[in-house]
């Protein structure tokens, strides 16, 4: 990034970050440096930001809360930007949920829960933002979280603001909304229920989460299920479980999960998920797809 680029940056934005790393920014404690980060706390500032990206014609990166993303250890070069202040706050109108994109989803799901408001209990462990899982339709439990939307206010490139109903949404399996507009804003609609049956319900998921998958630094679930297939079963019966590479390792209690030790580079990672893929293929001729974000340049 150019001076006159980060000059004009440091004017709309006093407390850009430059050079930072992605390393304090991800789950995956892994990633080279962002060139510039800024937190945006308004819509006026997100406004702002995007016409000032489209303007210098820069790259462009929303990290939510960084739970589903591998970034290259040769880092970002562009603006990075987290949704904060006012687009991370919730709250509730009846049978209506409002959350800002830049919200904690768990923190989110276990407000409503608290409210007697049902439809988000599948969530009350899912780590990243609201509107990182609205953008990739984040689920567990045989939900997802297209069930519970109902209307979601976005931002395009170029500065305009639109509230669309969650029919203009081409949902799927792990796909949301995905093109350039930015969320904003989410609307959701819930059920009434009980908040001890609320409750119950979503600590029981809480504890199978416990139970089959590893506390650490990782992302998550890495790989898509492939149809009629679990991803984990796959890379387990190749026999992946407990590989390493450099700091990198397939989990030994769910073979979907790829861990940190803490010291992994973005490259050990890559290497162990590209490493996967290939062996998956060989064995079964089914191609694993990543449902995380690999962001940059990667050797393979």
């Amino acid at each position: 990034m150019n001076p006159s680029v980060k000059s004009k940056i440091s004017r709309f934005f006093p407390d850009a970050k430059f050079d930072y790393p992605f390393a304090k920014l991800t789950t995956f404690r892994a990633g080279g440096p962002a060139s510039v980060l800024i937190d945006v706390a308004a819509e006026f500032q997100l406004r702002d930001l995007l016409a000032l990206i489209a303007d210098e014609s820069l790259e462009s990166l929303c990290i939510g809360r960084g739970s589903n993303l591998l970034i290259s250890d040769l880092g970002f070069d562009g603006v990075v930007f987290r949704l904060t202040g006012a687009l991370a706050q919730i709250e509730f109108k009846g049978d209506r949920g409002i959350a800002g994109a830049g919200a904690s989803l768990v923190e989110f799901a276990r407000a409503a829960a608290k409210q007697g408001l049902s439809g988000l209990e599948f969530a009350g462990g899912i780590p990243g933002s609201v509107g990182g899982a609205v953008y990739m339709n984040a689920g567990a439990h045989g939900s997802d979280i297209s069930c519970a939307v109902s209307e979601i206010r976005v931002v395009s490139p170029g500065g305009e603001t639109e509230t669309i109903g969650k029919e203009a949404v081409n949902w799927d399996y792990r796909q949301g909304l995905q093109d350039s507009r930015i969320i904003s804003t989410t609307i959701f609609k819930f059920f009434s229920e009980t908040i001890d049956r609320i409750t119950k319900k979503m600590d029981n998921y809480l504890n199978l989460r416990k139970e089959s998958q590893p506390a650490g630094y990782s992302a998550g679930s890495v790989f898509r299920n492939p149809p009629g297939e679990k991803a984990w079963q796959l890379i387990k019966d190749a026999g992946f479980m407990g590989m390493k590479i450099g700091g990198a390792s397939v989990s030994d209690k769910h073979a979907n999960f790829i861990m940190s030790d803490g010291t992994a580079a973005g490259g050990d990672i890559y290497c162990l998920i590209r490493a996967v893929q290939k062996g998956v293929m060989e064995k079964t001729g089914i191609e694993l797809i990543p449902e995380i974000r690999l962001i940059g340049k990667f050797e393979e």
